[in-house]
């Protein structure tokens, strides 16, 4: 039943909601939506968010529809670059009780280099971001926002629902888990993620 309102506010909201050109879209206006659905967005957007720092020098946030939302965050510490991921214990829109919802945080350092191979990925995905020419509703999926953060510009922000695979958006959503692996297996597989990242950002380029 939750599921069905929040499709059915979406699109009262935004008849034509998410496009599937291979780019990231503005993303939504979440201060216009009402109801049971602002009150999700308001309730686990701050909390997936806790000590995570408000200007991430990369950010994404990853909103399913069944499983556990999780945000991960790149930040910068004097000299050093800290990726930091937070889970909900379970899916915020199911849950019987969203009091008993647990913010889960696994963190590592990264060196420099992946560091800025990081920022250079999502930084050439956001600044592509434009409005679809054509729009589709979507139902169930996964919404992936992806945000940057810099002195001369503020916070700019893209998102993407549930991309087609093998486009430059799903290679994007999978080199982007790849990096959360990457904080829960503590390290593994470092040149394996550089490879992909560089072979993405060529990709971004064409």
């Amino acid at each position: 039943m939750r599921l069905l309102i929040l499709l059915l506010t979406i699109i009262g909201l935004t008849p034509c909601v998410y496009g599937q050109e291979d780019h990231l879209e503005p993303a939504k206006d979440r201060s216009q939506y009402v109801g049971i659905l602002k009150q999700y967005y308001e309730q686990v957007v701050p909390k997936l968010l806790t000590s995570i720092d408000e200007k991430s020098l990369a950010r994404y946030l990853v909103m399913p529809s069944f499983s556990s939302e999780y945000v991960m965050s790149l930040e910068q510490s004097a000299d050093k670059f800290i990726l930091k991921l937070n889970s909900c214990s379970e899916n915020y829109w199911y849950a019987k009780d969203r009091k008993k919802v647990r913010i889960i945080s696994s963190e590592i350092e990264l060196d420099a280099d992946l560091a800025n191979k990081l920022q250079d990925l999502f930084n050439l995905a956001v600044q592509t971001t434009k409005a679809p020419e054509k729009h589709s509703v979507g139902a169930d999926g996964v919404v992936y926002t992806f945000s940057i953060y810099k002195q001369d510009t503020g916070i700019m922000t893209g998102e993407i629902w549930s991309p087609k695979s093998k486009s430059k958006m799903a290679e994007l959503v999978r080199v982007s888990e790849m990096y959360k692996r990457y904080i829960l297996t503590k390290g593994q597989k470092r040149n394996e993620l550089i490879t992909e990242t560089d072979n993405l950002i060529s990709r971004l380029k064409e």
